[in-house]
């Protein structure tokens, strides 16, 4: 069974929700399809989220990275020519990266949902983080033992940071942490090297490779993923493009895998 990437079709019908919570768990990347893009989209997957677990607001200072005490459901990640410094709102590649890796919390599942299509390019790009541990124990090991054992640092801002090793094996689960241009002041010049090194991997290697799945949204379509589990960038693009994200902690049975 593929436990790394799976499309479904919507379906308006009573046992829907029950088969996409049973994937979303079992699966790190679910491309939902087939969702009328003409109904109100934030109503449409605030009320289907709800049915899929406690959300967990997302929106962020761009800069700072703080949240406010009534931080709101969705953070829209739009191109904007005015804050084009921020990737958030750029129209560039975007590297390989987790997106708590700063962040002072964790959740089950991160999604993104298409409310505006580049005209080109602009796919989300996912790599399996099972596929990266077995490529870096047969090709380049010795990088596999330092980012296992040396904790690094991410932060944002004063309020948001994380100190842990980029990947952890936790019995037979990979477990990612990793965000370059989120890799703290703070660290030893040891763990600075480190981190250029595996961002340079994963620049020529994964990426330059051809070896990441990418999923370009159409309005109304959806993308569930583990986060702590995969990685995940985008594609340069040109015209307007806008997604909202949006994060959730499942409220029974837990993400395979997660502690």
């Amino acid at each position: 069974m593929n436990t790394f990437f799976k499309t479904i079709v919507w379906r308006n019908d009573p046992d829907f929700i029950a088969d996409l919570l049973k994937a979303l768990r079992g699966i790190r990347v679910v491309h939902l399809t087939g969702v009328d893009f003409t109904v109100d989209m934030e109503t449409f997957y605030t009320e289907l989220t709800d049915k899929l677990g406690q959300i967990i607001p997302a929106d962020e200072d761009a800069m700072t990275g703080s949240r406010s005490k009534e931080s709101a459901r969705w953070t829209d990640i739009r191109y904007d020519a005015d804050q084009a410094t921020y990737f958030r709102h750029s129209a560039t590649q975007q590297p390989l990266h987790t997106d708590t890796a700063y962040t002072s919390y964790e959740n089950d599942l991160n999604f993104f949902f298409c409310r505006t299509r580049a005209d080109i390019g602009g796919a989300t790009t996912f790599f399996d983080g099972e596929e990266l541990y077995r490529i870096l124990k047969k090709y380049e090991p010795e990088l596999l033992d330092k980012i296992e054992h040396t904790i690094v640092t991410f932060d944002k801002g004063r309020t948001e940071r994380k100190a842990k090793p980029i990947l952890q094996m936790k019995d037979g689960v990979v477990w990612l942490n990793w965000n370059y241009f989120r890799v703290s002041e703070q660290n030893t010049p040891a763990a600075k090297t480190l981190c250029d090194r595996f961002h340079q991997f994963l620049e020529e290697k994964i990426v330059k490779g051809g070896l990441t799945t990418p999923v370009i949204l159409a309005p109304g379509e959806c993308v569930f993923f583990q986060d702590n589990h995969i990685l995940h960038g985008r594609n340069a693009f040109f015209g307007d493009r806008a997604l909202i994200k949006g994060a959730l902690n499942f409220r029974e049975a837990e993400v395979s895998g997660h502690q």
